[in-house]
């Protein structure tokens, strides 16, 4: 486990103030987060992110005087730092400034992110003073993402009385952030609801709170007319270790019916569990030629390395040599779920490949310093020095070099969160499943209704084609550095240490 310490100090989040070359830095880039294009936007707001504490003081300032969108963008950004004392002018400016509702939103939405307990109290009276539900639902958000309790009681309460579905929803979803039996018990109700909207955000809330005593609502709802509600009851039996899970998806059908989607996170629940009926399961789907669903065959790459009782020799080959490079490639990955002493070697003679895909090559360099560090390096070297390869290659190759080169547990650290990374990317981490689809329902609550990797800067819901997008997540980098979603620098739980 990485020192908190040091991998504090490697994510910038030391204490100080910038210095006169630093701070013109800061200034630029953040005159570049506000005008650039799209994509220089999301670069600019990442570097100040990795600024940390340093750009704390300067950007505090827009929250006092700038304008609901400086407000939106610095409540992003010091929400992902974490500063604490960002933290305190939040609260004097939610709680004791005549900011707009609009801008307070913002603030709730922060102060969830890097708040804690000593925020419950006024976050809670704030909702149970409040009419205006955007602002409401901005600060049941926030003591969801705080988690705490005690903040349980008056998100029921609130729930009782206002009728409004959406808002009911934001509540369900952060009781399951928060869980409890008093939180159980509310969720469990909206579970069986006639709203498919409610039905939803409570299935993927009971998946949050990983109970076994929840297996048999979830093995209901695989009967769900709603296919949403199927794809998140087999989220909340993959995060369950039981045999019931398996038997469960056994007799709803999922692992062979369905859309590829659903069967997928059917065989990833089967790849977690350890018992006859799963691997059995596993066996049989990964001896069909018949599959020809890109996503069952990147789900079964994964299932089949964490259940090797089911991996046939047959099974192995056919999927390395999947005419799908992604599954290939998941694969692959795979292997870094467990580790032999072949690997490396292994590793080293395919990325020398001269027929390789150079995007196949890039996974294998991670997986290469991830399982064999010394030998990453004398391969790293290698391709240094015959420079054959492509640009992207040698500027990999000299990234992760330079991660090793950091040593001990924070270098080692940063391989498995950026391999783990690759892994959530391809649908291979029930984990990952969970904290997407929290983050696609917590979109369909505020109606975001555009995908992350749609172009453009905002959408507007279906169902109210006049209404402008909302300013806190009206593009793709505001989604990507606020909520659920992290770059690999920032997986804090991947990097196993308490930041």
């Amino acid at each position: 486990v990485a020192p908190q310490a040091e991998v504090q100090d490697f994510l910038g989040e030391a204490h100080s103030k910038p210095n006169k070359e630093q701070l013109e830095e800061i200034k630029a880039l953040w005159h570049k987060a506000q005008i650039g294009a799209r994509e220089d936007r999301l670069a600019a707001r990442v570097d100040l992110v990795e600024f940390g504490s340093l750009v704390a003081s300067f950007l505090e300032t827009s929250l006092d005087a700038g304008s609901a969108a400086d407000v939106r963008t610095t409540a992003l950004i010091l929400g992902r730092i974490g500063d604490k004392g960002a933290a305190n002018r939040a609260r004097e400016l939610l709680f004791n400034s005549k900011k707009t509702t609009t801008a307070r939103r913002h603030l709730a939405l922060m102060l969830g992110l890097i708040g804690g307990k000593v925020d419950v109290a006024p976050l809670a009276l704030a909702l149970k003073n409040h009419k205006r539900n955007d602002y409401r639902r901005a600060l049941v958000h926030a003591l969801g993402q705080i988690g705490d309790e005690a903040a349980v009681r008056e998100l029921v309460t609130q729930y009782g009385k206002d009728k409004d579905q959406v808002f009911r929803r934001a509540v369900i979803l952060s009781l399951g952030r928060i869980g409890g039996s008093e939180a159980q018990a509310l969720i469990k109700k909206a579970m069986g609801s006639r709203k498919e909207s409610l039905r939803r955000t409570a299935t993927i809330a009971a998946a949050s709170l990983r109970e076994v005593d929840l297996i048999p609502s979830f093995k209901h709802l695989l009967k769900d007319s709603d296919e949403t509600v199927i794809r998140y009851a087999l989220i909340g039996l993959s995060l369950l270790g039981s045999p019931k899970v398996s038997a469960a998806i056994k007799k709803s059908g999922t692992i062979r019916v369905g859309e590829g989607e659903t069967r997928a996170l059917a065989v990833t629940a089967l790849g977690m569990q350890d018992d006859p009926v799963a691997i059995q399961l596993l066996k049989d789907r990964g001896k069909s030629k018949l599959e020809r669903d890109l996503l069952v065959r990147r789900a079964l790459a994964f299932a089949l390395s964490r259940q090797p009782k089911a991996m046939t020799l047959t099974a192995k080959k056919r999927l390395f040599a999947d005419r799908d490079l992604e599954v290939v490639r998941a694969s692959w990955l795979a292997t870094s779920f467990s580790s032999q002493r072949t690997t490396g070697i292994i590793l080293e003679e395919a990325i020398f490949k001269k027929t390789l895909h150079e995007r196949l090559r890039l996974t294998l360099l991670e997986l290469i310093a991830h399982h064999d560090p010394e030998r990453a390096k004398m391969v790293f070297r290698r391709i240094n020095d015959e420079r054959r390869f492509k640009k992207e290659v040698l500027v990999r190759s000299a990234e992760l070099r330079e991660i090793l080169q950091r040593g001990g547990d924070v270098g080692r650290g940063l391989i498995r969160a950026r391999v783990q990374v690759e892994v959530d990317n391809l649908g291979g981490s029930p984990e990952w499943n969970l904290l997407q689809a929290y983050h696609q329902e917590f979109l369909a609550i505020e109606s975001i209704v555009r995908p992350l990797s749609f172009p453009g800067a905002g959408a507007r819901p279906g169902n109210q084609p006049g209404r402008r997008p909302d300013p806190w997540t009206n593009e793709d980098e505001d989604l990507r550095l606020s909520f659920d979603r992290y770059h690999y620098y920032d997986r804090r739980d991947s990097l196993d240490v308490g930041l």
